[in-house]
């Protein structure tokens, strides 16, 4: 799917650059045009973007065109969703990531894990909850994904995808499962205590 990208250059900016832009398949060329705007627009595909940028010249009302340092190559990776199969990969990296958790690592995680889904409950009830309530129970989901809390609901995926693919043996999901369900509750136990 080709993407359509404005840049417009004012006539106070110089800049020089080298644009290059692989188009979808090898037979194509890229398609440049020229508005009378002093706008260029170029059709762009999911491939990768590098912009060779020596020296940009940049307006500035007090002193005039001021030239900024940049570094020599910008790469622009910018893939918004994976396709089927490396997101596939990337579960199994997950799956293989998690099996080799120490346990005392494993341990932890989990009852952090629990701590957190424990706290958003908590904060659900606090407020009375309805649609404040469960605007504010993924604080818990999101404390889980930023500090890679071991949730027994994201192991139960990540884990039977990784057995099915044969990356990872039926043994480490039985450990990963029972120590993150364990550790979960006594989280929310310990929470509940406090």
């Amino acid at each position: 799917m080709n993407q359509e990208v404005a840049v417009a250059t004012p006539p106070t900016t110089t800049a020089t650059t080298e644009l290059v832009v692989p188009s979808g398949g090898a037979d194509e060329e890229k398609e440049m045009k020229e508005d009378t705007n002093n706008t260029r627009t170029t059709e762009l595909s999911s491939q990768p973007m590098v912009v060779d940028a020596e020296s940009i010249q940049l307006p500035n009302p007090a002193v005039g065109n001021v030239a900024v340092p940049r570094a020599a190559t910008i790469a622009l990776n910018y893939k918004a969703t994976k396709a089927p199969k490396e997101t596939l990969e990337a579960v199994y990296k997950a799956g293989e990531y998690k099996a080799g958790l120490p346990l005392n690592l494993l341990m932890m995680q989990s009852f952090m894990a629990g701590i957190y889904i424990a706290m958003a409950g908590q904060l659900y009830l606090t407020v009375g909850g309805g649609v404040l309530g469960a605007s504010l129970f993924p604080t818990g989901l999101i404390a889980v994904v930023l500090t890679s809390a071991e949730l027994f609901t994201g192991d139960s995926l990540v884990f039977c995808a990784s057995v099915l693919g044969q990356r990872v043996s039926f043994t480490k999901l039985i450990r990963n499962w029972t120590v993150a369900w364990i550790m979960n509750f006594i989280g929310c136990i310990f929470w509940a205590g406090l």
